[in-house]
C-alpha cells in the first residue's frame, strides 16, 4: 500500500508542475495583456482548482489551503474587484514559486514549507487594512464570520455641496443601518472634507448598499468593494483531521486497487466491453531510457562485429542473417532515440518568466516572441541547451534592447523585442535566439580586445566584420562597463560556444549596429548514434557523416593544382582547396579524394585518405579531454573488430582550413 501512495503523490506531482508551468504562462499573458482577460482567469481558477482536489486527495493539505487562497484571490480580478497590475502579478508569480517549491518538498522529503503572508500581500489585507484605519489588526481579523461580509466603501461627494460636514455623517448614517460600522478614513471629518472610505460589515448584499448611496444627495461617486479577511490559519490542520482524511484516503486507495483487479479480469474475460481500457501513454524513467540506450549501443557494435566476422570468413548465410539483425537493431535504436525525444517547450516555457523578471529589473519594456516549440531534440541536448540559452537572453536584454527613452529618441517603439525560434535544418536543430536593440559595436569589440591583450593593433585593423564578431566569444571578454545583477562578467558567451560545441554543434552569430543582434545555434538532431562512411589515413581511423559526403573519387596528380604551398582542386567548375586531415601526410595516385562539404552546403573541401573502408552506423561517444584542442573533432567510437575510429566535425574543419590566415578566402 505504501508503494502505491507514493506513486500517486509522483503522479500528483507531475501533474501539479505541469499545471504551475501552465498557470505562470497565463499571469505574464495576463500582465501583457493588461486586462482582467475572462477566458485565462477562469483557465487559471481551473488549474488552481485541480491543484487544490489532487494536493487534498494525498494529504498536502497546506498546499490545497494555499491553492484555495489564491483561487479565491483570481475570483476577486474575475469579479472586478482588483485590477492587473504588475505588482499584483510580481506577488502571483512569486505564489507560483512558493506552490512549485512545496510540491517539490512534499514528493522528495514530505515537508511542505509555505509562506501564507504572500497570500494577504496579494489581497493588501488586514495589515494595510489596519494601518489605514487604526484599528487593531486582530480585531480586524476577528470580524470574519462575525458580522456577515466585510465591505470597504468609498464615497466622494460634490464640489457644491452644503455643509459637506453634515452630509459625510448622514452617509455614515444610512450605512450604519445596514450594518456596523468598524472605523473611517478620515477617523474624523472636517469642514472641507469630500471624500471619506469606511469599513463596514453587514449581511447586506452589494447591490443592497449600492441602493442606499444612490438614494442619498449630494454624493458624486462611490464604489463598493468586498474585503475578503484572513484569520492566518496559515493551513495548519489538527493532528485528528490529518489522521481521519489519512483514513480516508487509505480506505479510497484500497478501492482503487479493487477496482483496478476487476477492470483487469473483465478485460481478460471480454465479458464488459464498458471495463476494458487502453493505455495510450506512460512515463518512462530517464535512467531506464540511458540504459535501453547503452544496451542498443551494444547491439550495434555486436552486429558490426559479426559482420566483420562473416566479411574476413566468407560465411554468405551469416552475413544475411547479420543484415536482417541490423534492420532490426537501427529499427530498435530508432525507436529507442524518438522515446528519448523531449519538445524544446519544455525549456521554451520557462523563458517567458524570466524576460518578463529581467526586464522589470533593468527597467526595460521588452516583448517575447516564441516559435518552434514543438521541435523535439534529444533530451542530453535539452539539459545542456538551457544555460546557454539563458546567457544569450541575458544578453539580448542587457546589452541588446535599449531603455525605453533611448528607443524613442532612434524613432524606435519603446518595447523591444527578443525572438527565440527553433527549426530543423539538414541533420541539425537550429535554434536562434534574435533581438532588434543596439546591435554590437565593432569598434568597442576592436578597442578592448586591444586593451585586454587579446588582439595587436596591426592584427585587429586587418580582421574581417565576421572575425572581430567571434571575438566575443573570447572567455574573459565583455564590452560591458560594470558588472551588473544580469551580465557583464565575460563568461557568457564562451559558455554558449563551448557547450554547444561539446554537444557536436557550432554558433553563428549576426549584428547590425542599431538593427539588433542574432545567435544561431546548430545542434545535432541525436547525440548517440550516427551513420558515417570510414575513412584511413596512414593507419588512423575517421567516421565522416554521410550527410556532408558529396562524392568520392580516385586521387589523381594531374587533377591537383599547386599555387605556392596551397593545393587546390577544380569540382563542378569550381577552385577547393584540397587538404590532408591534420598531422598526416598523403601522396596523390595511391589515395583518394573525399569531397566534403559544410552543413549549409557554403563551403567545400577536398580530404585527402588513403582508403575507404565502409559505410557505417557508429556509436559516439565523448572525446577524452586530451584531445579537447583538436576542434574538428567530434568524438570517438569503436568499430566492430575493436578498433578506435575518430568522428570528424566537418563544419569546424571546413572552417578551421578556411580560417587559416585567410589563405582560401
Amino acid at each position: 500500500m505504501e508503494g502505491l501512495a507514493d506513486e500517486y503523490k509522483r503522479l500528483f506531482a507531475d501533474e501539479a508542475l505541469d499545471h504551475l508551468s501552465r498557470l505562470e504562462d497565463i499571469l505574464i499573458a495576463l500582465e501583457k495583456q493588461n486586462e482582467a482577460n475572462p477566458e485565462l482567469l477562469m483557465e487559471a481558477m481551473r488549474l488552481l482548482h485541480t491543484i487544490k482536489g489532487s494536493a487534498g486527495m494525498v494529504g498536502a493539505y497546506e498546499i490545497s489551503d494555499f491553492s484555495h487562497k489564491l483561487e479565491d484571490v483570481l475570483a476577486d480580478v474575475k469579479e472586478g474587484k482588483a485590477s492587473i497590475t504588475s505588482s499584483l502579478i510580481d506577488l502571483l508569480l512569486k505564489a507560483v514559486d512558493e506552490l512549485r517549491q512545496a510540491v517539490k518538498g512534499f514528493v522528495e522529503s514530505g515537508e511542505i514549507r509555505l509562506d501564507f503572508t504572500i497570500i494577504d500581500e496579494i489581497r493588501g489585507l488586514n495589515g494595510e487594512l489596519a494601518r489605514r484605519y487604526g484599528l487593531d489588526e486582530e480585531r480586524l481579523a476577528s470580524l470574519v464570520g462575525e458580522n456577515g461580509k466585510v465591505y470597504e466603501i468609498y464615497v466622494r461627494l460634490k464640489e457644491d455641496c452644503p455643509i459637506k460636514k453634515i452630509r459625510a455623517f448622514m452617509t455614515l448614517k444610512s450605512l450604519s443601518d445596514l450594518g456596523e460600522v468598524i472605523a473611517t478614513s478620515p477617523a474624523s471629518f472636517s469642514t472641507e472634507v469630500r471624500e471619506l472610505s469606511v469599513l463596514l460589515t453587514s449581511q447586506a448584499s452589494e447591490t443592497e448598499i449600492d441602493q442606499a448611496l444612490m438614494e442619498l444627495p449630494d454624493i458624486d461617486e462611490f464604489r463598493i468593494r468586498e474585503i475578503r479577511l484572513s484569520r492566518h490559519s496559515r493551513g495548519r490542520i489538527t493532528q485528528e483531521k490529518k489522521s481521519i482524511v489519512s483514513g480516508k484516503i487509505e480506505e479510497l486507495l484500497q478501492k482503487v486497487e479493487s477496482e483496478i483487479e476487476k477492470r483487469k479480469g473483465a478485460s481478460i474475460k471480454g465479458s464488459d466491453a464498458s471495463l476494458s481500457y487502453k493505455v495510450e501513454e506512460i512515463k518512462v524513467s530517464v535512467e531506464d531510457l540511458d540504459k535501453l540506450l547503452n544496451l542498443v549501443s551494444e547491439l550495434l557494435l555486436f552486429k558490426s562485429r559479426l559482420g566483420r566476422i562473416a566479411r574476413d570468413y566468407g560465411i554468405r548465410e551469416l552475413r544475411e542473417e547479420v543484415s536482417k539483425l541490423g534492420r532490426l537493431v537501427l529499427d530498435i535504436n530508432e525507436l529507442t532515440m524518438r522515446m528519448r525525444l523531449i519538445p524544446l517547450d519544455q525549456i521554451f516555457s520557462l523563458l517567458p518568466r524570466m524576460v518578463r523578471d529581467l526586464a522589470r529589473k533593468s527597467g526595460k519594456e521588452v516583448d517575447l516572441i516564441i516559435e518552434g516549440r514543438e521541435i523535439r531534440v534529444d533530451r542530453r541536448i535539452l539539459e545542456e541547451i538551457l544555460d546557454p540559452l539563458i546567457h544569450l537572453i541575458r544578453n539580448a536584454v542587457d546589452h541588446g534592447i535599449e531603455p525605453p527613452e533611448e528607443r524613442r529618441k532612434l524613432g524606435k517603439i519603446e518595447k523591444g523585442t527578443i525572438r527565440v525560434s527553433a527549426r530543423k535544418e539538414g541533420n541539425y536543430i537550429v535554434i536562434e535566439v534574435e533581438d532588434d536593440g543596439r546591435g554590437i559595436d565593432l569598434e568597442k569589440v576592436k578597442k578592448v580586445a586591444i586593451e585586454k591583450g587579446i588582439l595587436s593593433e596591426d592584427i585587429a585593423e586587418r580582421l574581417s566584420e565576421r572575425e572581430l564578431l567571434n571575438i566575443i566569444f573570447t572567455p574573459g571578454f565583455s564590452t560591458k562597463d560594470e558588472t551588473t545583477l544580469i551580465s557583464g562578467r565575460g563568461i557568457g558567451m564562451s559558455t554558449v560556444k563551448n557547450r554547444v560545441e561539446m554537444l557536436g554543434g557550432f554558433v553563428r552569430i549576426q549584428s547590425k549596429r542599431g538593427i539588433g543582434t542574432r545567435v544561431t545555434l546548430y545542434l545535432p538532431m541525436q547525440v548517440a548514434t550516427l551513420n558515417a562512411i570510414i575513412a584511413e589515413v596512414e593507419g588512423s581511423l575517421f567516421a565522416i557523416p554521410i550527410s556532408n559526403i558529396d562524392r568520392v573519387m580516385r586521387a589523381r596528380e594531374s587533377s591537383i593544382l599547386r599555387i605556392k604551398d596551397l593545393n587546390l582542386m577544380e569540382v563542378d567548375e569550381e577552385l577547393i582547396p584540397l587538404i590532408n586531415l591534420p598531422g598526416c601526410k598523403l601522396t596523390p595516385d595511391n589515395s583518394y579524394i573525399m569531397i566534403i562539404s559544410s552543413t549549409h552546403k557554403e563551403k567545400r573541401i577536398g580530404v585527402l585518405v588513403s582508403s575507404v573502408m565502409e559505410q557505417e552506423d557508429v556509436v559516439v561517444k565523448p572525446l577524452s579531454f586530451l584531445l579537447k584542442d583538436l576542434k574538428w573533432l567530434s568524438g570517438i567510437t569503436i568499430l566492430g573488430d575493436g578498433s578506435l575510429c575518430f568522428i570528424v566535425d566537418v563544419d569546424s574543419l571546413i572552417e578551421e582550413v578556411f580560417r587559416d590566415e585567410g589563405r582560401y578566402a
